[in-house]
């Protein structure tokens, strides 16, 4: 795993055996520098945001240092690329969904539902999805967030778009979550940076087409126009 292999590595190398590091999330560098935009543009705090630079330098040594280099999606792949890693020894393996736990259950409603499922940052863009929902003032809607937010600043921030349709239900266990999004309509992940989003193939799996950003790895299994769109 990046961040905590480096000596792993070098260990194997000496001894001829190959490796591989597996890397969850675009480059921390990219990160780093989405997310800091975004704060800035938000106007909240973003001092410290991000990893630290002493994990940046320490996964870039790895990325060198090993034969391959596993990533989640695309768009990994291309933060890597930007960031000085070979093109060469970088392969996409996207994630994969249960089939037997995530499949459509029965709606309850007709009700037109936008789901969001995923921690109630600013790194997963929840409030431009909330804002986006607040100013279409659609009629009988709603728009489920599924998530914990641990940043009263933030929460506050996201009150100024909250409108009666919108419903915050709190985190749930991963045997749940079918049941949640078989009630939705759409699933939305408008993502600052994510390595994959694999609640965006759970949703698929449940019957929803999914609206996500260009930065979310998931984007890779979109087909625009047919199970949801970029």
């Amino acid at each position: 795993l990046s961040s905590f292999c480096l000596e792993a590595i070098q260990q194997a190398n000496s001894m001829g055996v190959a490796t591989i590091v597996d890397h969850g999330s675009l480059h921390q560098r990219t990160e780093s520098r989405l997310l800091t935009e975004e704060l800035q543009r938000l106007g909240l705090p973003y001092a410290g945001s991000g990893a630290s630079q002493w994990i940046i330098d320490k996964e870039d040594r790895e990325f060198q240092a090993a034969d391959h280099v596993m990533v989640l999606s695309a768009a990994a792949k291309r933060s890597l690329v930007e960031e000085g890693v070979s093109a060469n020894k970088i392969f996409v393996n996207a994630c994969g969904v249960d089939l037997s736990c995530f499949k459509p259950r029965p709606r309850s409603d007709d009700v037109f539902r936008v789901v969001f499922c995923g921690a109630i940052t600013p790194r997963k863009g929840i409030h431009d999805l909330m804002r986006a929902f607040s100013e279409l003032s659609l009629p009988r809607a709603e728009l489920w967030v599924v998530g914990g937010c641990t940043d009263p600043g933030y929460r506050q921030m996201l009150e100024r778009f909250a409108t009666p349709g919108v419903r915050f239900l709190g985190t749930f266990q991963q045997a749940d979550l079918a049941s949640i999004y078989s009630q939705g309509s759409v699933f939305v992940l408008p993502s600052i940076a994510d390595g994959f989003g694999m609640v965006v193939t759970q949703a698929l799996a449940c019957g929803l087409p999914a609206i996500v950003s260009a930065n979310v790895g998931a984007a890779d299994i979109i087909r625009e126009g047919e199970n949801g769109f970029v």
